[in-house]
């Protein structure tokens, strides 16, 4: 005869065999987890407000991210490094130039460079009350020849950004996101905003103005936009809402994160992990890919783009400020520069700092010692110069240009650094430097750089106010007979 406690063993188990076997089984049987067309499950995430489901990739199928083309969007890429895998040009020498328009006399980022040409957005040169009617986005070959051209009745002041199945993304002030065919189609567009708050317009400026989206691994499309608040025509109260959405590839909203009374004016950063970077007038926010709050740090009103650095740090201008922080949010490092307002990443983990104050050299302090050259970080500052940092905030070198910063700078293969100067009184050149700080060449424009990006080797593209863009390619030796 069998012990009892044999048989409560026995008992138990077949009871624990019964539940990680049997239940699992009926579950699926009963409630089958719905599948897409690929077959596979869809991967549904909590949000805030609703589940929502986003289809996973099948094995083996490419992933309809960020395009790897030369320059897919602004600031190249999702860490917004603005850096290139391509040599710039050495000897520049005109290429060519076109007629592209410009956005409300304010500038705009660099054009977006794809496997065909690039991609630039312009606008009419009609104006109403002093803002600018309409807008186009405009495709050209290397060589400049207009590939097509597409008409969308407002100002478009976003630039465009790739994606990797060749669908262009762009933002408009009609408060719609556009997705446009590599033929020049548009595919879908979401409001972004009700007709309303688009319409709305205060001192001249259109209600609602745009950032250049950003494009997940996933193909997810993170757009922020910002429109005024108030009555249209007015000098009352007014200020500024934005929002921030996630769209997926097939234009479904995912997910919004409304942030009133803030400001946006640059793309957010996505780390590796899907983690989400995003600066506005008011707080640097760190999101995850459903767009909960991790956690959020107080910045002033003149904030850069976010830069994740290769070894995963924030980096951030704010208000005369650099600053270095962990993912968490804590403070690494921080450096007063008058001005800072862009970033670039080298390729050393040396950073570049666009600034618009004036640096003073007796704030660079005599105790500033010059360290290695890994991990140095570059400020530029107007019309000071562009000095260097080390990785630990201390100042390396600077170089005095007597002008102005703008545009956002340019770092290429062999860590040439591409940035414009201007005078204020409509002399434009853009220079290049090298990662020492020596001045390689100026290049004399007409009109204000408003930005540029590596679009093949030794090519440069650059957009100036002037309504045009222009292609800089090296000079080619004179042959000899």
């Amino acid at each position: 005869m069998i012990p009892i406690r044999s048989r409560v063993r026995v008992f138990k188990a077949l009871c624990l065999l019964t539940s990680v076997v049997c239940i699992p089984l009926a579950g699926r049987c009963l409630w089958p987890r719905p599948k897409n067309k690929s077959g596979a499950p869809p991967a549904v995430y909590s949000l805030r407000e609703h589940p929502v489901a986003i289809p996973r990739t099948p094995r083996g199928a490419e992933l309809a991210g960020l395009a790897r083309t030369p320059w897919p969007k602004a600031y190249h890429d999702l860490q917004n490094r603005s850096r290139s895998p391509l040599p710039g040009p050495r000897q520049p020498t005109m290429g060519w130039s076109a007629f592209v328009g410009d956005y409300r006399g304010s500038g705009v980022g660099p054009p977006a460079v794809g496997e065909n040409g690039v991609v630039c957005r312009g606008a009419d040169s009609e104006r109403v009350n002093g803002f600018t009617g309409g807008g186009t986005v405009e495709s050209r070959t290397t060589a400049g020849k207009l590939s097509w051209s597409l008409g969308i009745g407002s100002v478009i002041g976003s630039s465009p950004a790739f994606a990797g199945d060749g669908v262009v993304y762009v933002n408009s002030d009609d408060g719609f996101l556009y997705a446009i065919d590599p033929g020049g189609r548009i595919r879908w567009r979401v409001r972004l905003w009700d007709e309303e708050r688009a319409k709305l317009k205060f001192v001249g400026v259109p209600g609602v103005w745009d950032v250049s989206p950003s494009i997940s691994r996933r193909g997810v499309v993170f757009t922020p936009t910002t429109a005024l608040r108030g009555n249209a025509g007015t000098e009352g109260s007014t200020g500024e809402d934005s929002r921030l959405y996630a769209v997926s590839p097939n234009g479904k909203v995912l997910w919004r994160m409304d942030l009133p009374g803030q400001a946006i004016d640059r793309c957010p950063a996505v780390a590796s992990d899907g983690s989400l970077y995003l600066t506005t007038s008011r707080w640097l926010y760190a999101l995850d890919e459903h767009g909960t709050v991790r956690w959020r740090r107080a910045v002033g009103d003149w904030s850069s783009q976010p830069l994740i650095t290769d070894d995963g740090s924030v980096v951030i201008c704010d208000s005369g400020r650099v600053l270095k922080l962990f993912t968490s949010g804590k403070l690494i490092w921080r450096r007063p520069i008058g001005g800072a307002r862009d970033l670039a990443l080298g390729w050393h983990g040396d950073i570049y700092v666009g600034c618009d104050a004036l640096i003073d050299k007796a704030r660079l302090g005599k105790q500033e010692s010059i360290a290695g050259w890994h991990g140095d970080i570059y400020i530029a500052g107007a019309p000071g110069g562009i000095c260097s940092l080390t990785a630990g905030g201390r100042i390396r070198w600077w170089v005095c240009q007597h002008r102005s910063i703008s545009g956002v700078p340019v770092v290429d293969r062999d860590g040439n650094l591409y940035v414009g100067l201007s005078d204020g009184f409509g002399h434009e050149w853009l220079s290049s430097l090298t990662k020492n700080g020596v001045v390689r060449w100026r290049y004399k424009f007409h009109g204000d750089i408003t930005g540029s990006a590596i679009g093949a080797p030794g090519q440069l593209y650059v957009t100036a106010r002037n309504h045009h863009i222009y292609s800089l390619g090296d000079r080619r030796p004179e042959s000899r007979h």
